[in-house]
């Protein structure tokens, strides 16, 4: 998978580099098919608050798919623990809904007879 890792008007620290790689390279265990990521660390003044918030967005590209998120909290590694949460939550909804589906055509073409059974052997013990 390849990785992109952005932070606007600034650069982003060895450290929470490296995180952010190994924390979006775990989500490839819910989706193997994950192609490209990219992480975008944004610190946006909310004058709300009265002060500067991290943002992470994280997007995935898969085959027939893109999955974004967006978090928001004090610091940029608890912004992407959000994200990376969050995007994970979709990735996990998406290989069920897959999963789901292959199963029930599985159980459809069996019951056609289109596929047989498990061939098992008969026992040879006398």
């Amino acid at each position: 998978m390849d990785v992109a890792i952005t932070m606007k008007k600034a650069v982003v620290p060895e450290e929470v580099r490296r995180m952010a790689h190994d924390r979006v390279c775990r989500l490839e265990r819910y989706l193997p098919s994950i192609d490209r990521a990219e992480i975008c660390f944004v610190e946006e003044p909310n004058h709300r608050v009265g002060g500067e918030r991290d943002a992470c967005e994280v997007t995935l590209y898969a085959p027939g798919k893109v999955l974004h998120a967006k978090a928001v909290a004090s610091d940029p590694l608890a912004a992407m623990d959000r994200a990376v949460r969050r995007i994970g939550e979709q990735c996990a909804r998406r290989r069920g809904r897959f999963l789901v589906r292959s199963q029930a055509r599985m159980a459809r073409s069996r019951a056609d007879g289109f596929l047989r059974p498990p061939y098992r052997r008969a026992s040879t013990s006398q």
